[in-house]
């Protein structure tokens, strides 16, 4: 995490889903990005967050699984398997260094696929030197009120 601001507007952007009654659903790219998020996030919001990555042993994610599904978490974050967890009626679907469109675009769609509904906000975060930002045509692919996408700060 730097101090470029992004995690400012994460944080906003999840209160408002909270605030309308929705959950969040944040994807990063490596595990080691998830633990200051979800203590930012708890730290912020005073929220219930669950947290999926391929790190967990089975009996983990089996719980954190079961707390999702049950309705007792605010904010799933997690690596791409995140996009997978039970998560329902997603208010903000966040992606957190999109690592290339494709892979970040198909997420998104299946998110949007599993959950039954579209999410009001998605956040696409991006470095330029390190990913493709995602072009008109596949920001059709999901049909949502407002993308935001915004790059990295110089040296960010």
């Amino acid at each position: 995490m730097t101090g470029g601001g992004k995690t400012a507007i994460y944080v906003e952007a999840i209160a408002a889903s909270l605030e309308a009654g929705r959950p969040a659903l944040v994807l990063v790219p490596e595990i080691s990005m998830a633990m200051p998020l979800v203590d930012r996030l708890r730290s912020d919001l005073d929220v219930r967050v669950a947290l999926v990555h391929s790190g967990l042993g089975e009996g983990e994610r089996a719980d954190e699984w079961r707390r999702i599904r049950a309705g007792d978490v605010d904010i799933v974050v997690g690596t791409r398997l995140a996009v997978v967890a039970p998560l329902a009626d997603v208010g903000v679907l966040i992606v957190d260094e999109v690592w290339d469109s494709g892979t970040t675009i198909h997420a998104v769609t299946e998110r949007v696929r599993q959950a039954g509904g579209i999410p009001t906000t998605v956040v696409l975060h991006y470095k330029p030197e390190r990913s493709n930002v995602p072009g008109e045509p596949d920001l059709y692919a999901v049909t949502t009120d407002r993308w935001v996408v915004y790059p990295f700060k110089a040296g960010g």
